[in-house]
């Protein structure tokens, strides 16, 4: 099976459960798949058989994480995006999660993100039934929320994208 295309300029690649989304070295953003909840970040809701480009056209990502039915990325510059439905919202474009401007890496999950800031500490948000947020609770929460032991020394974080059955 052949490729759609024949670029060689990918930085980073991230598959979610019914989509992928990869960065090229360039900064530019690009995801194909199952877009009925705005996963794709282009502003439709229609799936694609072929990378599409985020519908800000940035092009200073960096790294880039597809969930189950969302997306997360880090600009260059420490700011945190996410678009999709990650059970307390949802969105077709990027949308700014907090105004801080230290995030260095994401991972977005099933219905959760992760993300560690550029001082090492871990935060997460969304359902947290099973514990997945860290936090010492079984709360959902809107916002990013520091993990319990308040530790700065991680690096970084791998959200659960799709949950078992129990």
């Amino acid at each position: 099976m052949q490729e759609y295309t024949a670029a060689t300029d990918w930085a980073q690649v991230s598959a979610g459960n019914l989509h992928t989304c990869a960065m090229k070295k360039d900064g530019r953003l690009f995801c194909w798949g199952y877009n009925s909840i705005g996963q794709l970040g282009n502003n439709d809701y229609l799936s694609s058989l072929i990378p599409v480009q985020e519908y800000t056209a940035a092009t200073d990502w960096a790294q880039v994480s597809a969930g189950n039915l969302h997306t997360c990325a880090v600009k260059k510059d420490g700011r945190l995006f996410c678009w999709g439905w990650n059970l307390y919202g949802s969105g077709s474009v990027p949308a700014q999660v907090t105004a801080a401007t230290d995030w260095a890496h994401v991972s977005a999950g099933n219905s959760h993100t992760c993300a560690v800031k550029q001082d090492g500490r871990l935060f997460c948000w969304g359902n947290g039934d099973t514990g997945q947020l860290g936090n010492n609770s079984t709360s959902n929460s809107l916002m990013p929320m520091q993990e319990f032991t308040a530790a700065t020394d991680w690096a970084q974080v791998e959200a659960e994208k799709d949950r078992p059955a129990r």
